[in-house]
């Protein structure tokens, strides 16, 4: 049975849903009641845009099932920069610190 916070009532009380917030406390059989709750909750929906928006009610979460992830179908190469391009860089950098220190 869900706690009495969650029964809808005519007039609500912001203070005392932060008070009975406060002395919460989290037990494993609270924690699926919250849980099925949140899953089980209907929700409103609001999409579109500027003056044009639609509603829909939503009646629970949907459940999603993961993708396969793709095969990659090409080899990966052991290192990103090959060393070729590795020591050219390292020279150019060295020779344009060389002509900018004698020019």
């Amino acid at each position: 049975m869900l706690p009495s916070i969650f029964v809808l009532r005519s007039s609500w009380n912001y203070a005392i849903f932060v008070d009975w917030l406060k002395k919460l406390t989290w037990t494993p059989e609270s924690i699926q009641q919250w849980q099925e709750f949140y899953n089980d909750a209907s929700r409103l929906l609001f999409f579109g845009g500027s003056s044009n928006f639609s509603f829909e009610n939503l009646p629970r979460l949907p459940e999603f099932k993961d993708l396969k992830p793709p095969e990659c179908k090409r080899g990966i190469p052991n290192s990103s920069i090959r060393p070729n391009s590795l020591i050219f860089f390292t020279l150019f950098s060295f020779l344009m610190t060389l002509i900018q220190r004698f020019l």
